[in-house]
């Protein structure tokens, strides 16, 4: 089982999400949002997408290798990180205090932020996008459909604002 640990991520502000976000999400191996990408794609809250690179952690509190990804129902700029496919299309859209999950959020969107104790992500970016207009009749893809990513990401400020990977585990109150 993994060992649960929060770190508090400085000046984070959460917005209430819907389960018709979207956005542009980037983890980056260099600090500024700079070299190797991890991850860059566009993800709508519920969709499972296996990450271009592993991302590795290996802190004293937590030790795990994630493939893949999905955007947190919860938080705009937030997403949760998993070991395989099956873990991501198994957790909801939505926090599960009965299930531990892993995520990266960043203090706010639109800008890039440095990622402290996100293993071998350094920095984070979570892009708005505006929703599209779906006509009537149109076929949608399966939120929880797996997909590979592979567009490259661009460059963007750094911030001084940290971000952190946390792990959340249900506590039983007696």
């Amino acid at each position: 089982m993994k060992t649960a640990f929060s770190i508090l991520a400085l000046a984070a502000v959460a917005a209430a999400a819907n389960k018709d976000h979207e956005a542009n999400v980037k983890f980056y191996e260099g600090s500024a949002c700079d070299g190797k990408v991890i991850v860059d794609s566009h993800l709508k809250v519920g969709q499972c997408k296996k990450m271009k690179l592993k991302l590795v952690v290996d802190t004293p509190q937590l030790k795990e290798t994630y493939t893949h990804i999905k955007l947190s129902g919860d938080d705009f700029s937030e997403a949760y990180v998993f070991e395989n496919e099956k873990e991501c299309k198994d957790y909801g859209d939505d926090f599960d205090k009965d299930k531990e999950v892993t995520f990266i959020r960043a203090p706010a969107k639109d800008a890039c932020y440095p990622c402290n104790k996100c293993g071998s992500a350094k920095s984070v970016r979570f892009d708005t996008v505006a929703p599209k207009k779906v006509e009537s009749g149109t076929k949608g893809s399966d939120a929880n459909s797996v997909e590979d990513d592979a567009k490259s990401g661009d460059n963007a400020a750094s911030s001084v604002v940290a971000s952190s990977v946390v792990v959340l585990a249900a506590t039983v109150a007696s």
